[in-house]
Parts: structure tokens; sequence; C-alpha cells
């Protein structure tokens, strides 16, 4: 009986302490949006949901700022944040990061006519994806509408539901593309026994790997983070494909020579999507 309602009580005690987490997160959500949408600048606020722990490492609260014109200065946008702590700005002065009250915070700014540009390009060849992927398309489609001056997101989500199988060819032919290229340089590196270069090329070989996967079922890719996990949700993944990736990207004592031959079981799969 008494192990009982001591688990009682390690339930409510969690429970308890998800709950201050969760207001903790949502206040300071609510603080970043009531200061960048004073912004003139300031079009529209998305929050890409965390589906993760808090004291995950992979944990931080994500937002995308698409913007008219020119953000603040990054001096202006750290006097503006006077709640949080640890200000740092990369990216050309297009990414902030910083933290409130322990929970890290990630802003990404994005200005509205080039997106916009950029995003109908895209729908017309997908060249401007070539390099990036669909990732960006991701975040467009799965984030959270926090502030809107107009419902530009809501019309350009419409247009991304409706792409066609010349947009999603050329997404995979590109990604296929890059994959091969990556496997080379993996080659080259085995042979030159070369660790370094090797490490180099796998990660950009896995990357476009998946790429092509997603591509082939008509999904856009999330974070990388994301990306070994989101790969068991898709349809159609060819069916000795995940054990094979475990496989390569496990870190182990199997040879580079060996690391080689599976990239090549891995890549044959891949190019008869």
């Amino acid at each position: 009986m008494l192990n009982i309602s001591c688990a009682i009580l390690i339930k409510i005690s969690i429970h308890q302490r998800v709950g201050v987490v969760k207001r903790k997160i949502d206040q300071t959500v609510e603080k970043i949006v009531d200061v960048v949408s004073s912004w003139s600048c300031c079009h529209t606020i998305t929050l890409m949901e965390n589906e993760r722990d808090f004291y995950d490492p992979y944990f931080f609260v994500s937002l995308d700022i698409y913007y008219e014109d020119e953000i603040p200065s990054a001096e202006k946008r750290a006097e503006a944040f006077v709640f949080a702590g640890g200000f740092e700005t990369a990216g050309l002065n297009r990414k902030d990061r910083f933290l409130v009250d322990e929970i890290p915070v990630r802003l990404e700014y994005k200005n509205l006519d080039r997106f916009d540009t950029l995003l109908n390009d895209s729908l017309e060849s997908s060249a401007s994806l070539r390099d990036s992927g669909t990732y960006m398309f991701y975040r467009m489609m799965e984030s959270e509408i926090l502030y809107a001056k107009s419902d530009w997101l809501v019309e350009a989500r419409k247009s991304l539901e409706h792409l066609d199988d010349r947009f999603w060819n050329l997404i995979k032919q590109n990604a296929r593309a890059r994959m091969e290229h990556y496997f080379g340089d993996v080659s080259a590196a085995v042979m030159q026994k070369d660790e370094l270069f090797f490490t180099i090329s796998a990660g950009g070989f896995v990357k476009n790997v998946c790429g092509v996967l997603f591509a082939a079922n008509k999904v856009f890719e999330p974070s990388p983070r994301l990306l070994l996990e989101r790969l068991s949700d898709l349809k159609s993944v060819p069916d000795d494909f995940q054990g094979l990736l475990e496989s390569f990207i496990r870190h182990n004592d199997t040879s580079l020579t060996r690391k080689k031959e599976i990239a090549g079981l891995l890549a044959k799969r891949i190019i008869q999507l």
C-alpha cells in the first residue's frame, strides 16, 4: 500500500513539474511575440511545435519571423529582449539565440518578399531547392501561426498542398544526384584512409539518401534531428533500408571499407525508387 501511494505521489509530482515547465514556455513565447509583433516590419510569426521533453538536449523553442523591409539591428533586438540572457546573433544577422528562464530560444528572420519569390520559383522549377531541400516548406506547413497581418501563409500552404509529380520528381532527381556525388567522396575517402573526409562525406550522403526517400513519398523533409524517426512514418521504404542505414551510421568497429559497401547497398536501393 505504501509503494502504491509513493508511486501516485511521484506521478503527481512529475505532472505538476511538466505543467510548470509548459506554462513557462507559453509565457516565454507570449513575451517574444509581444515584442516582435510590435515591430512595423513584422508580418507573420510562427512556432515550430517541439514534442521533446524540456530536459531533452534537443529541446528549444523555435520561432520563424517573416518580415518586410528590414528588421531592427542586433543591438536594438538585444535591448528589446530585455528579459533574455545570453543573447547571440548569427547568420548575417538573421538568427538570434538566447535564454529565457533557462528556456533555450531560437529566432529565424525571413524576408517576406525574398521568401515569396523563392516560393514561387520553387513551385515553377524546384531549382532554388537544389541545395536546401524542402525543409523550409516543412516549417511552413507544420508550424503554428501566432501572429499574421494577412492570410499570406494560409494561402501559401494551400499551394504547397497541391504540388504536382513534376515538382517531386525534380526534388528526387536533385537529391539523388547529390547522393551519388557524396558516395563518390565516401569511396575516395576509403581509398585514402581519410577518416575525417569520410565522416564529412558520410553526413552529406545520408542526408541526401533521406532526401530521395522523402521526395519519393511526396513528404517534406523535417529537421535533421528528426530524420531518423520520421523515416519510419513513410509509406514507401525499401524492406532492408532501415537496417542498412543503422549499420552505416552506427559507431562501432566496422571498417571504412565495409561502411562503403553498406553505402553502396543503400544507394542501389534508393536508385530503384
